[in-house]
């Protein structure tokens, strides 16, 4: 989200350590998978015209561990598979290739959706003084929630990942809560950067039936 545009939207950017680059949102993402005969990737089902991620299994979980800035989530959506965009074909080059070229698209947050709504999961993630979380946010002042829009390889959130492949942090995540502090999008961010020591974190991530694709 452009910096003018935030504004507008009543959003504020902001970063907690990290990489130098221009974050941007990466809803749409690609992974290369090699797989031997019988190696299982993920549970799937249809939705529409791509299949939706409905568990990790094997290959997902090791890319997740290797690639812990662009993790699978449950939700994602497979849009394409080596070139193939059907999902009776996408799901046949699954079954039969060995290496897979998969494209990806998380789910996009619909606005005035009621946070209730999203499905939530918590981390405790420990956090030494000299530790950055590694995640760039933006903020929404009315909502009361910050959004993880890019994860950067060196910081807490991507050691969490790698330490934890079934259940990543990913970008588009909305962080409702963190410790006791909830309700104020500000109020949050400054909990996450002053803490030190255990940091409880509820999250709340976007799925398909209260979310849009771009």
């Amino acid at each position: 989200v452009g910096k003018e545009r935030a504004m507008r939207c009543g959003h504020l950017c902001f970063h907690l350590g990290g990489g130098h680059d221009s974050p941007e949102s990466r809803l749409e993402y690609t992974v290369t998978l090699i797989k031997e005969t019988g190696d299982e990737l993920w549970t799937t089902s249809v939705a529409g015209h791509a299949l939706l991620v409905t568990g990790l299994k094997g290959q997902s979980l090791m890319w997740n561990r290797a690639n812990a800035t662009s993790p699978i989530s449950v939700d994602d959506q497979i849009i394409q598979v080596n070139g193939c965009e059907r999902t009776v074909d996408m799901l046949r080059v699954m079954e039969k290739s060995n290496r897979l070229v998969v494209r990806m698209r998380r789910p996009k947050l619909l606005l005035n959706v009621d946070l209730c709504f999203l499905r939530s999961y918590e981390v405790t993630i420990i956090k030494q003084p000299a530790c950055h979380w590694g995640v760039y946010f933006t903020y929404d002042i009315e909502g009361g929630f910050i959004v993880a829009k890019d994860i950067y390889h060196d910081g807490l959130v991507a050691d969490w990942n790698k330490q934890n492949p079934h259940s990543p942090i990913a970008i588009g995540d909305l962080v409702e809560k963190a410790n006791e502090v909830e309700g104020n999008a500000l109020e949050v961010l400054n909990e996450l950067r002053d803490s030190v020591g255990p940091v409880r974190i509820k999250l709340r991530r976007p799925c398909r039936d209260f979310s849009v694709v771009d």
